[in-house]
């Protein structure tokens, strides 16, 4: 069968819809979809308290997942503190998990099945749009890979040059 390319506003809309289908049907998960579409953080790193509030600096800190750098970010908007309040209350509890949401995400997905290369791509569609994101923004690819805790470029680059398929 043939596969369709989503263009950056398709794929950017795709994000949008599963943001807002969260948002209105599995409000619990909100938290974290909220960081992973507006930071570019990994589904992973929305659990466990990897994501902080710096007071010194007045940023969001990210713990890495992986061996990366952590990272800062500047607040996006009021919402941002006020979800990590949520998302660090959720924490504890069992039944809100990485898998739950990830399944949640494949559900809501108006696309059901995207792929990247050969992979199906569930929740990593969030960081793939938040790069692409960033660089219709006019960000430089040696920042776009430091805000996303990398210290060489060719991992931020491989999320610029991807192409998301249905």
């Amino acid at each position: 069968f043939i596969m369709n390319n989503l263009s950056n506003t398709e794929l950017n809309n795709v994000c949008l819809s599963i943001l807002e289908a969260i948002e209105k049907d599995y409000n619990h998960y909100y938290p974290h979809v909220y960081f992973m579409f507006y930071y570019g953080v990994r589904i992973g790193e929305t659990f466990n308290y990897s994501i902080a509030y710096d007071n010194n600096s007045s940023k969001i800190v990210i713990y890495p997942q992986k061996k990366n750098n952590p990272r800062m970010h500047n607040l996006i908007d009021s919402e941002t503190l006020e979800n990590l309040e949520k998302l660090h209350i959720k924490s504890d509890i069992f039944w809100i998990n990485k898998r739950n949401l990830q399944r949640i995400i494949e559900k809501v997905n108006p696309y059901r099945k995207l792929y990247c290369g050969k992979k199906c791509i569930g929740a990593h569609i969030f960081r793939h749009n938040w790069v692409k994101q960033q660089l219709a923004l006019g960000q430089q690819i040696v920042n776009i890979n430091g805000m996303l805790g990398y210290t060489w470029q060719n991992v931020g680059t491989s999320y610029a040059i991807s192409k998301i398929y249905y």
